[in-house]
């Protein structure tokens, strides 16, 4: 890959997530909370399964725009989750946990897992191991959140809002 094409991947990726936070609004009065969030978790799904199984240029790209989902609606379905579940005194706390275990840990083990992944693989098409194992890793995921989330305080539906 040019560092062009690397460039417009990146940017294909946050123009997504841009139009992605400007429909949310529009996407929430369809869905529950929930079902937006399931729904990020099967648009992971199908961009891992691309970058494991294709190393079409045009098809990698395509994938890119998964990124509002894979992102931006999960980041603003669980926040929105949070204010709902979350007692108001409590709110900026509960914010700042996610921020910090979820988005940041979650980012910061998922790359030492891939380091570890990856040191163990030779160059090439076995690197994509690494994108097998975030598919998989996203499978359980969406599994937990299919099944899970059907109970508990997490898993009810939470109506839409006009937000």
């Amino acid at each position: 890959w040019s560092g062009s094409l690397v460039s417009l991947a990146w940017n294909i990726g946050v123009a997504a997530e841009i139009v992605l936070f400007f429909v949310f609004p529009r996407l929430q009065r369809l869905l529950s909370l929930q079902a937006i969030l399931q729904l990020s978790l099967v648009a992971g799904l199908v961009r891992w399964a691309a970058l494991t199984w294709f190393v079409s240029p045009p098809v990698i790209l395509a994938s890119q725009a998964l990124h509002a989902f894979t992102y931006g609606s999960f980041y603003l379905a669980s926040l929105k989750l949070l204010y709902e579940v979350v007692p108001e005194r409590e709110r900026g706390l509960a914010q700042g946990v996610y921020n910090g275990y979820v988005v940041g840990g979650g980012s910061l083990g998922g790359r030492l897992l891939a380091g570890v992944v990856a040191s163990g693989v030779a160059v090439g098409p076995e690197l994509r191991s690494i994108f097998t194992m975030g598919m998989v890793v996203t499978a359980g995921a969406l599994i937990l959140a299919l099944v899970g989330g059907r109970g508990g305080r997490l898993g009810r539906e939470v109506a839409p809002t006009a937000t």
